[in-house]
């Protein structure tokens, strides 16, 4: 029933996901390798790219206004993948970084159900 939403046709078809990618990557993403580029400053594109498949995801499936900002917040971004390691890896400390995991995916549900 469901399968039809992620089929090529289907997302090259949809002007809401073409709206979605424009405000992920022009908004989002491009500025900041251009920031890093101006100030000269690193960045770490494998983080980033994580961060862009989060936001992709969680945008599509809760719309923009509802979903993650990884992009955005490094801060964030670097706490939620650390946490997702030691989680996925069992590293002592799991059952923190899985409660900590927890949180926002609990928020993001919640603001899901309060905007439909």
């Amino acid at each position: 029933m469901l399968s039809h939403v992620y089929s090529k046709s289907y997302i090259r078809s949809s002007i809401a996901l073409q709206e979605l990618s424009r405000v992920l990557i022009v908004e989002r993403l491009l500025p900041v390798p251009q920031r890093a580029a101006k100030s000269a400053e690193p960045f770490d594109a494998y983080s980033l790219n994580q961060a862009l498949g989060a936001d992709f995801m969680t945008s599509y499936l809760s719309g923009v206004g509802n979903s993650t900002e990884f992009i955005c917040n490094v801060k964030v971004r670097k706490e939620t993948m650390q946490n997702f390691q030691t989680k996925t890896r069992g590293f002592l400390g799991k059952e923190e970084a899985s409660r900590e995991l927890d949180v926002p995916i609990l928020s993001l549900c919640e603001s899901v159900g309060m905007s439909s």
